[in-house]
C-alpha cells in the first residue's frame, strides 16, 4: 500500500492501483527480487516482475518511483555503480528492515491466500443461476 499522502504511485488522472491485489504486490515483489539478486539495477527488475505476473512496462517511471519510496522507508539502500561500462547506475540492496517487511508480508499473504481459497470455494458452490446475473 502507498505510504505517502494521496498515494505514491498516482498518475495524473488515474487512481493508484496499490489497492488492487496485484498492485499491492509490487513492493514485496521488488524487495524479493532485490534480495534474491535478480536485479541489482532498476532496469533488470522490470522483466523479472513480468515473470511474476506484474507488468510495469506501461509506466516505466513507476518502478523507479516505488524504488525511491522503498529507499525513503529504509527498506532498500542504493549506491551508484560506476565500475561497469556505460553510465553510472544505482545498485539496490535490501536492508534488515526490508527483510523484516518481507517476513511480515509472507504472513499476510498466507492469510490472504487462505481467505481467497475460502471465497473461491464458496463461489463455486453457488447454483449456476446465481453465477450469471440477470440483465
Amino acid at each position: 500500500m502507498c505510504s505517502e499522502p494521496g498515494g505514491c504511485c498516482r498518475h495524473p488522472g488515474r487512481p493508484c492501483d496499490c489497492a488492487t491485489i496485484l498492485g499491492g504486490l509490487l513492493r514485496p515483489c521488488l524487495l524479493l527480487l532485490i534480495a534474491e539478486g535478480k536485479g541489482k539495477h532498476g532496469y533488470e527488475l522490470s522483466p523479472a516482475l513480468t515473470e511474476l505476473g506484474l507488468d510495469v512496462s506501461a509506466d516505466g517511471g513507476r518502478l523507479y518511483r516505488v524504488l525511491r519510496h522503498l529507499e525513503k522507508e529504509g527498506l532498500v539502500e542504493s549506491q551508484w555503480d560506476t565500475q561497469t561500462a556505460g553510465p553510472a547506475r544505482r545498485v539496490y540492496s535490501v536492508t534488515t528492515s526490508g527483510i523484516h517487511f518481507l517476513t511480515e508480508t509472507v504472513a499476510s499473504l498466507d492469510a490472504a491466500v487462505a481467505a481467497l481459497d475460502r471465497l473461491a470455494g464458496r463461489l463455486k458452490q453457488l447454483p449456476e443461476a446465481h453465477s450469471h446475473p440477470q440483465e
